[in-house]
Formats: C-alpha cells, sequence, structure tokens
C-alpha cells in the first residue's frame, strides 16, 4: 500500500477554506516485521467443545497501549488464573494472545487460516470467543455484542454459540444489576 499521510478534520477544513500552498516534508520507514501469538490450553475441560478467551499484543498506535490492550492482555491473564484450579469445566479453554491485531487484525486472521489448512477438527471445535480489548477503559462502557441480534442485525450470520455467551454475559450483569448495552 503506498503511504498515507493525514490530518486532522479542523485543519483539513483550514486548508480547503483558503488558498496557500502547503508543503509537506515526510520522513518515513517502511519494515517487515515478524511477529506471533501465544495460544495457551489447560488439560482440565470437558467434551463440550472450546471457548477461545482472547486479547491482542499489540498497542494502538492512537493512544496508550496500557489501556488498548494491556488492560485486555492482563484480563485473560487473570482469568486463566482463577481457573486455573477449575477441576470441573463443561467447555475447554483455550488463551490466545495475538500479535499484529492493530495492523489488521493479521494475529487472529492467521490462526483461523491456519487450523482451517492443518486442523479444520480443532477450528470446528470451537463454540465461541470472548475478546478483551480495551476493558480498563477510564470511560467504560459495558458492552455485549449482541450475537442474539435481538437489538442489532448482524452483517453476517453469528457463530453457533454466540448468542450462547451473550446471554451468560448478560445474565451476570443482571444478577449484578450491573447496567450494560448490546453492541452492534
Amino acid at each position: 500500500a503506498p503511504p498515507i499521510v493525514g490530518v486532522s478534520h479542523d485543519l483539513g477544513v483550514e486548508l480547503l477554506e483558503s488558498d496557500a500552498t502547503v508543503w509537506l516534508a515526510v520522513d518515513a520507514s517502511s519494515q517487515t516485521r515478524e511477529t506471533w501469538n501465544l495460544i495457551a490450553e489447560p488439560r482440565q475441560g470437558g467434551d463440550e467443545g472450546v471457548v477461545v478467551i482472547g486479547a491482542h499484543l499489540d498497542g494502538a498506535a492512537e493512544g496508550p497501549a496500557i489501556n488498548d490492550n494491556g488492560t485486555g492482555v492482563a484480563a485473560v491473564l487473570e482469568v486463566a488464573r482463577q481457573i486455573a484450579d477449575a477441576p470441573d469445566l463443561q467447555t475447554r479453554l483455550r488463551f490466545a494472545f495475538w500479535g499484529a491485531e492493530e495492523a489488521g487484525l493479521d494475529g487472529s486472521w492467521h490462526y483461523v487460516e491456519e487450523l482451517s489448512a492443518h486442523d479444520p477438527g480443532a477450528l470446528n471445535e470451537i463454540v465461541g470467543y470472548l475478546n478483551f480489548d480495551m476493558v480498563g477503559s477510564p470511560n467504560p462502557v459495558i458492552g455485549v455484542y449482541d450475537a442474539d441480534e435481538s437489538s442489532y442485525d448482524a452483517p453476517t450470520e453469528p457463530p453457533i454459540g454466540s448468542a450462547a455467551l451473550e446471554a451468560v454475559l448478560t445474565d451476570h450483569f443482571d444478577r449484578l444489576e450491573q447496567p450494560w448495552v448490546d453492541q452492534e
């Protein structure tokens, strides 16, 4: 892709409304970098499929990486710590830490493509995915993806298991009397 340089909306409007000549000097470089995913699956868990719990390891360029997405990584690690000794899980849990997600979802796409090509049975065992992204925001919105399409029509058919995961989360929030909203 060719390099792209952008300006804020306000500066763009100002430049459009003026008859100024603008000169731009860009000091940039292009590099190919190696990245990786880290996948961990505890030994315990039943035979009712696999729920993947994931977060991306890279940070967003636009903001503090501790928020996007150090908080998601920390939350996934805490879930793993909390269930470490749980002997009676009905499903298996798989913890995924994605590389290069902010660059275009490269890590998770690579994982799915590799499973599709080399282990489609393992891909078919996945019954749900929980994505932990920016869970420590200073201005939080408790949002749950609307997998049962009660508020929004999904652009594609929600994967099997998604509505059940939505219900687990929303029922939990309701029990806590924690307000939440459907997310498109």
